[in-house]
């Protein structure tokens, strides 16, 4: 966990934060904390997986369950070779996204309920 090449920001700055979180992610970081709240959102963005990585993610494990089905181990997707290891890291990807997807439905899902706004997000972290 951590952020790789982070420029120096001040709470003021958070934004600067994605970048880093980025890079980061690229490098094959998970995640990173902060001290302090404001860079939070940032943070997790970066660390998200971007909608167009996801959709690339599904169209090569698909074409490659469908190429199993016709009896290849290997598949052309888009000029990248997909193989049993590009599917594995595929379905790896899509896990990830699917559960960040999921942790903010639950954090919207609690936020609607101003009155037990803490209780819920404690509950929705410490469900996971």
């Amino acid at each position: 966990m951590g952020l790789v090449g982070v420029e120096p920001f001040t709470w003021r700055e958070p934004e600067k934060a994605y970048d880093a979180a980025v890079n980061s992610r690229r490098l094959g970081y998970k995640g990173a904390q902060s001290i302090h709240p404001a860079p939070i959102p940032y943070i997790n963005e970066g660390f998200s997986v971007p909608p167009d990585e996801v959709e690339q993610m599904r169209k090569a494990l698909n074409a490659f369950e469908e190429g199993l089905k016709e009896g290849t181990a290997s598949v052309n997707v888009d000029g990248r070779m997909i193989d049993i290891a590009s599917a594995e890291r595929c379905r790896k990807i899509l896990d990830r996204a699917d559960a960040i997807a999921e942790m903010n439905r639950r954090k919207e899902e609690a936020l609607r309920d101003s009155d037990s706004v803490e209780e819920r997000l404690r509950a929705a972290i410490a469900d996971t």
